[in-house]
Protein backbone atom coordinates (compact mmCIF):
# COMPACT_ATOMS: atom_id res chain seq x y z
CA UNK A 1 0.00 0.00 0.00
CA UNK A 2 1.48 3.49 -1.09
CA UNK A 3 -1.70 5.66 -0.98
CA UNK A 4 -1.37 6.88 2.52
CA UNK A 5 -5.05 9.32 2.84
CA UNK A 6 -4.41 9.91 6.56
CA UNK A 7 -5.13 13.46 6.34
CA UNK A 8 -8.05 12.84 5.21
CA UNK A 9 -9.24 11.37 8.55
CA UNK A 10 -7.73 13.38 10.47
CA UNK A 11 -11.17 14.46 12.79
CA UNK A 12 -11.60 10.44 12.91
CA UNK A 13 -7.87 10.29 14.66
CA UNK A 14 -8.36 13.20 16.67
CA UNK A 15 -11.31 11.42 18.90
CA UNK A 16 -8.40 9.13 20.32
CA UNK A 17 -6.32 11.92 21.66
CA UNK A 18 -2.88 14.25 20.72
CA UNK A 19 -1.10 10.88 19.54
CA UNK A 20 -1.96 11.46 15.94
CA UNK A 21 -1.41 14.98 16.09
CA UNK A 22 2.18 14.61 17.87
CA UNK A 23 3.58 12.31 15.85
CA UNK A 24 2.72 12.74 11.84
CA UNK A 25 3.85 9.30 10.95
CA UNK A 26 1.24 7.37 12.78
CA UNK A 27 -2.25 6.04 11.24
CA UNK A 28 -1.80 4.93 7.71
CA UNK A 29 -4.90 4.87 5.77
CA UNK A 30 -5.34 3.44 2.30
CA UNK A 31 -7.41 5.06 -0.49
CA UNK A 32 -10.32 3.55 -2.01
CA UNK A 33 -8.73 3.04 -4.87
CA UNK A 34 -5.59 1.32 -4.04
CA UNK A 35 -7.86 -1.09 -1.54
CA UNK A 36 -10.01 -1.37 -4.95
CA UNK A 37 -7.02 -2.38 -6.92
CA UNK A 38 -5.59 -5.34 -3.81
CA UNK A 39 -9.05 -6.37 -3.59
CA UNK A 40 -9.47 -7.43 -7.61
CA UNK A 41 -5.94 -8.51 -7.59
CA UNK A 42 -6.85 -11.28 -5.24
CA UNK A 43 -10.25 -11.95 -6.82
CA UNK A 44 -8.94 -12.43 -9.95
CA UNK A 45 -5.85 -15.00 -8.95
CA UNK A 46 -8.54 -16.87 -7.13
CA UNK A 47 -6.92 -15.83 -3.96
CA UNK A 48 -8.67 -15.13 -0.44
CA UNK A 49 -7.71 -12.62 1.63
CA UNK A 50 -6.95 -14.35 5.31
CA UNK A 51 -6.21 -10.97 7.50
CA UNK A 52 -4.34 -7.62 7.43
CA UNK A 53 -1.71 -6.16 9.12
CA UNK A 54 -0.02 -3.06 10.14
CA UNK A 55 3.47 -1.90 12.31
CA UNK A 56 3.57 -0.15 14.79
CA UNK A 57 6.91 1.86 15.77
CA UNK A 58 6.94 3.09 19.25
CA UNK A 59 4.69 0.90 20.49
CA UNK A 60 4.12 -3.15 21.92
CA UNK A 61 2.31 -5.43 19.21
CA UNK A 62 -0.97 -5.10 21.07
CA UNK A 63 -4.31 -4.16 19.42
CA UNK A 64 -5.47 -0.79 20.06
CA UNK A 65 -8.82 1.04 20.90
CA UNK A 66 -8.14 2.49 17.50
CA UNK A 67 -7.17 -0.07 15.49
CA UNK A 68 -10.28 -2.38 16.43
CA UNK A 69 -12.41 0.19 15.89
CA UNK A 70 -10.81 0.52 12.16
CA UNK A 71 -10.50 -2.68 11.63
CA UNK A 72 -12.48 -4.01 8.30
CA UNK A 73 -14.21 -7.22 8.97
CA UNK A 74 -14.63 -9.77 11.73
CA UNK A 75 -13.87 -12.37 9.01
CA UNK A 76 -9.90 -10.88 8.82
CA UNK A 77 -7.63 -11.96 11.10
CA UNK A 78 -5.41 -8.39 12.53
CA UNK A 79 -1.69 -9.25 12.10
CA UNK A 80 0.37 -6.53 13.78
CA UNK A 81 4.06 -6.09 13.78
CA UNK A 82 6.34 -4.06 16.20
CA UNK A 83 9.33 -2.23 14.98
CA UNK A 84 10.06 -0.17 18.13
CA UNK A 85 13.78 -2.12 17.48
CA UNK A 86 14.09 -3.35 14.34
CA UNK A 87 16.76 -6.18 15.54
CA UNK A 88 14.14 -7.71 17.67
CA UNK A 89 10.86 -6.87 16.06
CA UNK A 90 7.78 -8.42 17.48
CA UNK A 91 4.68 -10.03 15.84
CA UNK A 92 1.45 -10.83 17.34
CA UNK A 93 -1.92 -11.65 15.29
CA UNK A 94 -5.48 -11.30 16.62
CA UNK A 95 -9.00 -11.58 15.89
CA UNK A 96 -11.50 -8.90 16.16
CA UNK A 97 -14.95 -10.47 16.76
CA UNK A 98 -18.47 -8.72 16.47
CA UNK A 99 -19.13 -6.19 19.51
CA UNK A 100 -15.25 -5.43 19.70
CA UNK A 101 -14.06 -8.12 21.09
CA UNK A 102 -10.81 -9.05 20.49
CA UNK A 103 -9.12 -12.61 21.04
CA UNK A 104 -4.87 -12.70 20.41
CA UNK A 105 -4.42 -15.96 18.14
CA UNK A 106 -1.26 -18.12 18.06
CA UNK A 107 1.33 -17.09 16.50
CA UNK A 108 4.02 -20.01 15.07
CA UNK A 109 7.18 -18.63 13.63
CA UNK A 110 8.60 -21.59 10.78
CA UNK A 111 11.46 -21.93 12.79
CA UNK A 112 9.38 -22.93 15.93
CA UNK A 113 7.60 -25.57 13.73
CA UNK A 114 9.99 -27.36 12.60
Amino acid sequence: MADNVRDTWSDRFSRYGRYFEDHADAGFVSSPQEAYRVQRYIRERGLHAVGVFHSHQRHPALLTSVDADLHPSPDLWHLIVMLRNPCYPQVRAFRVEPGQRVREINVITYEEAR
